[in-house]
């Protein structure tokens, strides 16, 4: 499960980024729709994801039950389809609700 884990988490860097807000300008999609805007959204996405690949190197996440290791290993699935999605040409919504949660659990543990 880290694999797939780590697999995900590598896909979300500032190419990534640049590509998706890029994609939102060519398909005239407002970026500053939702509650957070997406170029904020890809910051603090790729923070978390930083974190999480560090927690990863450091033994840590193994160290999760693994019912939260499958939440976090969803809740990055669900990020990645709405990455693929904009990039695809939807107009989508971020789904980082869960990443967040997650993120804060890992940190108490930390």
């Amino acid at each position: 499960m880290i694999e797939e884990i780590w697999k995900i988490l590598s896909k979300f860097n500032q190419e990534a980024h640049q590509v998706a807000l890029a994609k939102c300008a060519e398909l005239e999609f407002d970026p500053d729709s939702g509650i957070v805007s997406l170029n904020e959204s890809y910051i603090n996405l790729i923070w978390s994801c930083n974190t999480l690949k560090e927690a990863i190197e450091k033994q840590k996440l193994i160290q999760l039950p693994i019912t939260i290791q499958q939440e976090l290993t969803t809740s990055l699935e669900a990020i990645s389809t709405s990455h693929d999605g904009l990039l695809a040409g939807t107009d989508t919504i971020f789904l980082q609700r869960g990443l967040g949660y997650v993120f804060r659990g890992l940190q108490e543990r930390s």
